[in-house]
């Protein structure tokens, strides 16, 4: 039995049905996006409910979420797109333990807001592009700004992260230095 790693959860023998039907759903509106819009909108909503009737909807990658406003602009629904862009970045800035991606209370601080600042420098990036898409070059560059910005905080914090891990690493191994000393 070959191990993979689904798109929701933990690593498992066999993603669950629940998650299947999930990346069915998500599979289907690209698929659908070519002849429909508002049907391949609609499979991405289904495919958000059901991981939200189940508490999955953190567990999944964060680009799945950034699909539905990206979707909605390209069908010409740029005041709904507008609503899901902002719901998503308020959801990053201000909840500590968001939705999206791997932020949990096990994680150190450095590495959690190096996520969250990832995640926002991605979510700005892709509203930036759906204002350029709308012909919003104002509001397309200062969202990019806002890219930037989290985008250099992101590696701020990933870079205290790896010296917390390595601070970590460092005193592990003195231990276990300390611990076969006094055996011997």
């Amino acid at each position: 039995m070959r191990s993979t790693l689904p798109p929701y959860g933990i690593v498992t023998s066999e993603p669950s049905p629940l998650e299947k039907e999930i990346a069915r759903l998500h599979a289907e509106a690209t698929r659908l996006k070519q002849s429909s819009w508002d049907a391949a909108i609609e499979s991405l909503l289904a495919a958000r409910a059901l991981a939200r009737a189940h508490g999955l909807e953190r567990y999944a990658p964060f680009k799945e979420h950034l699909r539905l406003p990206l979707f909605l602009q390209s069908a010409g629904r740029w005041t709904e797109s507008e609503r899901e862009f902002k719901a998503i970045i308020a959801e990053l800035t201000y909840v500590t333990g968001h939705r999206f991606g791997s932020i949990d209370t096990s994680q150190s601080y450095a590495f959690s807001q190096s996520d969250r600042h990832a995640c926002l420098s991605s979510a700005y990036e892709k509203y930036a592009l759906a204002a350029k898409r709308e012909r919003l070059p104002e509001l397309a560059a200062w969202l990019r700004s806002f890219a930037v910005s989290h985008d250099a905080q992101h590696r701020h914090f990933l870079e205290a992260s790896l010296r917390e891990f390595e601070a970590a690493d460092r005193e592990r191994k003195a231990r276990v230095a300390a611990r076969r000393a006094s055996r011997t």
